[in-house]
């Protein structure tokens, strides 16, 4: 499961990456909830500015299309990463009680190590503070 999650992450870093005229190691793919329930939505940055669409607001993905890049989601990967990605963010409310961080405020941004785009690092922001980097690995056991 995490190989195939790997591979749909990193087939979609080098399709935005050519998209953009840049080097894959420059996309990262931002996972953040703005509501109560921690439904995920998905953008992607180029260096640091997040992509704009044409009224300069952030430009949301859509799991299928943008980033799984099929039509239909037969399999329902959109639904099994939607459910894994809220408990994640409902679990880090949880664990960082003490400093009051919420969901709503809560970043995932997913980086290639190199250009491949096989392995990543994970960071989990709180507003614009970086809070903790991982691997794919360990938020899949945390």
């Amino acid at each position: 499961m995490i190989e195939k999650i790997k591979d749909l992450i990193g087939n979609a870093i080098i399709r935005f990456a050519e998209k953009e005229g840049v080097r894959p190691i420059e996309i990262s793919l931002a996972i953040h909830t703005k509501n109560e329930d921690c439904l995920p939505q998905y953008y992607y940055m180029v260096g640091k500015s997040s992509k704009k669409d044409e009224n300069g607001d952030t430009l949301d993905l859509d799991f299928v299309s943008d980033i799984m890049g099929k039509k239909f989601d037969f399999l329902n990967y959109s639904g099994n990463v939607a459910f894994f990605i809220q408990q994640k963010f409902k679990f880090f409310e949880s664990f960082y009680t003490e400093q009051q961080f919420l969901a709503k405020r809560l970043y995932l941004f997913i980086r290639p190590i190199n250009d491949e785009a096989k392995d990543f690092i994970v960071l989990l922001y709180h507003n614009t503070e970086k809070v903790k980097t991982f691997t794919i690995e360990e938020l899949f056991e945390m």
